[in-house]
């Protein structure tokens, strides 16, 4: 019996390290998405941005294959990736205005 709540013990104890590990993978991926770390000062700025439209996503937040495609399409596309996609053009001229205003550099977008 000891040996078998000694056994029980330590699964539990290496489930716990292991719900830790991916507890803490996700708490910094999610920081990570949030604070827009990787993408240019200008992404990061108009995400924050009040006075712009939040419906505006970039082509990698809508673009969605299978995992086969996934590394050649994103290759192919990776120049075009951080681009807005926007509905109307007015949209293109605001944000790139609230930039400019701002001085916090420049944005792709795509109607």
């Amino acid at each position: 019996m000891e040996k078998t709540i000694e056994m029980i013990r330590e699964e539990m104890t290496e489930a716990g390290r292991k719900l830790d590990a991916r507890q803490n993978e996700f708490q910094l991926t999610k920081s990570l998405v949030e604070n827009l770390e990787g993408f240019p000062e200008a992404i990061k700025f108009l995400k924050k941005n009040v006075g712009w439209t939040k419906d505006a996503p970039l082509l990698s937040d809508i673009l969605s294959t299978s995992e086969e495609y996934r590394v050649p399409i994103e290759n192919y596309l990776e120049p075009f990736l951080n681009y807005y996609v926007v509905q109307h053009e007015a949209e293109a001229y605001q944000a790139i205005n609230i930039l400019s205003d701002a001085s916090k550099g420049k944005a792709h977008f795509s109607f």
